[in-house]
């Protein structure tokens, strides 16, 4: 798994809506009508998640869920985390 360099991650995150570079990872926050569809969201990420077997580090306030991305496995940010990025679009 390849590590991507910052202009890498920049370049990607130009065409990945929503998404930005926090602390090492790709971040980005979704805010949903109420709580419980926040947690629908969540329950559907989570399934995709366990199936490629990289998972999300969520904050869930309220209405509000902030997901960060990064390959955990290389403590940095791959192709992998910005395909996942893209599924959560896609689902949102």
């Amino acid at each position: 798994m390849t590590k991507l360099n910052e202009n890498d991650i920049q370049k990607k995150l130009k065409y990945l809506k929503g998404w930005d570079l926090v602390d090492g990872q790709i971040e980005r926050n979704f805010t949903f009508d109420t709580f419980l569809d926040g947690i629908d969201f969540v329950n559907k990420i989570s399934k995709i998640a366990e199936e490629q077997n990289h998972h999300p580090d969520l904050d869930i306030r309220y209405n509000k869920i902030k997901c960060r991305v990064m390959s955990h496995d290389v403590s940095s940010i791959t192709d992998r985390d910005f395909n996942l990025a893209q599924v959560l679009n896609s689902i949102y």
